[in-house]
């Protein structure tokens, strides 16, 4: 039961990096769509300013259109910080899902081999006390075995409980980062 309730939390963490990515994925085309529209003012602006008869208004207009060149450079050069950034912090988490997936498929290997385990100590038992009916102390060996066999098998599902809780903090931390990412970029975008 508790592998396929980490199979839920990796599904939906994976739901939401795809979503986080689809978002940034708009985001980088909305400012590819204001860049071409300032491009194209500019080339306007441009046109405009050839068919200025003096040459100080041609010189004032070409000062506003390098100063708004500037601020937009500016803009464009924080945006791609952002995304750098944003890039570098989905490679952090993709990696962090691959290790989460390898993890999910160790428990569930570990799972299937305790029910292996269970299934084969259920069976010796039985044997065992068919075999020795009357024999008291090899009934309390096979008891002694089995009960050292259960505790040895709890130990490891606590151990992997304990490796459980420490991923979904991880995902919880990752959650955070990326809520935050996406709260700067619609700022920056605004």
């Amino acid at each position: 039961m508790e592998s396929q309730i980490t199979k839920e939390v990796y599904t939906k963490d994976m739901l939401e990096v795809k979503t986080t990515l689809k978002e940034h994925s708009e985001a980088i085309e909305e400012v590819k769509t204001t860049l071409k529209e300032h491009g194209e003012a500019i080339e306007e602006v441009k046109e405009a300013l050839k068919q200025c008869v003096t040459k100080d208004v041609y010189e004032k207009d070409m000062a506003e259109v390098k100063a708004t060149l500037k601020e937009h450079s500016e803009a464009i050069e924080e945006v791609k910080a952002t995304l750098k950034k944003h890039d570098e912090e989905i490679a952090e988490i993709k990696v962090i899902l691959k290790e989460h997936g390898e993890a999910i498929a160790e428990l569930q290997k570990d799972v299937k081999e305790l029910k292996d385990m269970m299934k084969s100590f259920q069976r010796t038992m039985l044997i065992v006390e068919d075999a020795v009916t009357n024999k008291i102390p090899a009934l309390f060996d096979g008891y002694s075995m089995h009960q050292q066999k259960q505790e040895e098998l709890e130990n490891k599902v606590d151990r992997l409980n304990q490796t459980v809780e420490t991923h979904s903090i991880r995902i919880a931390a990752l959650e955070t980062i990326s809520s935050n990412d996406a709260n700067r970029l619609s700022k920056i975008s605004s």
